[in-house]
């Protein structure tokens, strides 16, 4: 399975860089990735799962600070770039909003305590 990012890769004719399991987020894929990122997911495309299965008309989104990263930095000689790393997941806060029947959107793309974009290869 070819991920978004790779797709806006491909046509753009960048080849992706890996290092065993690890994408290097140079600044193309950076881009790739944040690009293939947005707007988010079409919410007609929810459904909340019930009995019926049938779509609400009203669905509560929530997004936010649930997951703090951290660079990856420089391993064994290799520079990592902006690719990032989960450090800690807000799970009280996530259960809090799953609880009150909310929609709880998490993204691969996370902020650094210095501010700058990383590109997490797993969300949880």
């Amino acid at each position: 399975m070819v991920s978004e990012s790779n797709l806006f890769l491909f046509q753009g004719h960048i080849e992706p860089k890996y290092v065993g399991r690890y994408r290097i987020t140079d600044p193309d894929s950076l881009k790739a990735t944040m690009d293939s990122a947005a707007p988010g997911p079409s919410l007609c495309g929810i459904r909340r799962h019930g009995e019926n299965r049938r779509l609400h008309s009203i669905v509560s989104v929530a997004s936010g600070n649930f997951l703090a990263a951290k660079k990856r930095g420089v391993v064994e000689g290799i520079d990592y770039e902006a690719t990032g790393e989960v450090k800690k997941v807000d799970v009280h806060r996530i259960h809090e909003r799953l609880d009150n029947d909310y929609v709880v959107i998490l993204s691969n793309l996370r902020y650094s305590s210095f501010g700058g974009v990383l590109n997490c290869k797993y969300a949880m």
